[in-house]
């Protein structure tokens, strides 16, 4: 009857480790996905028109 136990002890702890070693190599294909392309930043710039920064220069002189 002690070999039995041991028997399931045994089997115990291999399913255990089995279950630890698929955990490991899921994040480890977790790790080896390549990161998704960045998407592209919004930016914003302002474009003065001509006649606003004539005018401004006018006023400064």
């Amino acid at each position: 009857m002690e070999q039995f136990s041991c028997l399931l002890e045994d089997k115990l702890k291999i399913e255990t480790h089995d279950e630890q070693i698929t955990a490991i190599f899921e994040a480890i294909n977790q790790l080896l996905i390549p990161p998704q392309k960045p998407k592209h930043k919004i930016e914003f710039s302002i474009k003065e028109s001509k006649i606003l920064v004539n005018n401004l220069n006018e006023e400064i002189k």
